[in-house]
C-alpha cells in the first residue's frame, strides 16, 4: 500500500513562477513609481499589490491552473491574498521602521514567502474545484 502524494507538474510550476515574476514586476514597478511621486510607502505598497492582484488572479485562473473564473475560486483566492498582504505589509513595515531598510527591499524579501504559500494554496485549495465546486 502506497501513501498518496500530491500531484506535481513541473510545467505548471514553471508557468506559475513566470506568472509570479510578471506579477512581481507589475507590483514593484507601480510601488516604485508611486514612491517616486512622493506617495506614503504604505499607500504605494498597497496600490501596487492591488493592481498586481487582478493580474495574478486572471493569469493563474486562465494560464496556470486552466480553470474557469468563478466566484468560488475568486473568494478563496482573495482569502489567500489577504493572508499574503498581511505578511508582505508586516515585512515591509519591519524593514522600514525596525531596521531602517528600503521599502522595495522589504517587498523583495516578502515575495518568495508569498509565492510558496500562494502556489500551494492555489493548487490545492483556491483553484482546485473552480470548475466543479462539488467534486
Amino acid at each position: 500500500m502506497s501513501i498518496p502524494t500530491p500531484e506535481f507538474s513541473y510545467k505548471q510550476f514553471v508557468i506559475y513562477v513566470v506568472g509570479g515574476g510578471l506579477t512581481a514586476a507589475i507590483d514593484l514597478s507601480i510601488t516604485w513609481i508611486m514612491l517616486e511621486m512622493g506617495i506614503w510607502y504604505v499607500g504605494a505598497v498597497s496600490v501596487g499589490f492591488i493592481f498586481s492582484l487582478l493580474f495574478n488572479y486572471l493569469f493563474h485562473s486562465i494560464v496556470t491552473f486552466t480553470v474557469s473564473i468563478s466566484r468560488n475560486s475568486l473568494v478563496k483566492f482573495l482569502i489567500v491574498v489577504a493572508v499574503n498582504y498581511m505578511i508582505m505589509l508586516s515585512i515591509v513595515v519591519f524593514f522600514t521602521s525596525a531596521i531602517g531598510q528600503s521599502v522595495l527591499l522589504g517587498k523583495v524579501v516578502s515575495l518568495p514567502i508569498m509565492a510558496v504559500q500562494g502556489y500551494l494554496l492555489g493548487k490545492h485549495w483556491a483553484f482546485k474545484y473552480a470548475e466543479n465546486p462539488n467534486p
